[in-house]
């Protein structure tokens, strides 16, 4: 939720033999029923071989949010936005944040206001 170039999560958690996936996205949070790893060990593997050769957009990435580190502590965007009539793309650089307030929450509308 603190990073504008992340659209949702997927995770995992694990207690004892039992384990839960995670989707975590700004409409809902879903989560799956307990899975025993040891008596269905081919879900837990299909699931981590799909996280591990997934692209970055695949697990949450927006490909159209690039983050640059200026200083420590402080990053600038370079957000693309597409135009599907004239096919052409526009590239903005943002130099601050001037609100972040509605993406504090973990699941809600998210809006930031930049600066670009």
């Amino acid at each position: 939720r603190t990073d504008p170039c992340r659209r949702f999560v997927i995770g995992m958690t694990v207690e004892n033999t039992s384990v839960r996936i995670w989707f975590c996205c700004r409409a809902a949070v879903l989560v799956s029923r307990a899975i025993d790893f040891n008596l269905h060990f081919s879900y837990f593997v299909r699931f981590i071989a799909s996280l591990t050769f997934a692209s970055e957009a695949e697990i949450g990435w927006d490909p159209t949010v690039e983050r640059t580190a200026l200083e420590a502590n402080q990053f600038v965007y370079r957000i693309t936005v597409h135009n599907s009539q004239t096919k052409k793309e526009t590239i903005y650089i943002t130099d601050k944040i001037l609100s972040d307030f509605g993406a504090e929450a973990m699941r809600g509308r998210g809006t930031r206001v930049f600066r670009a």
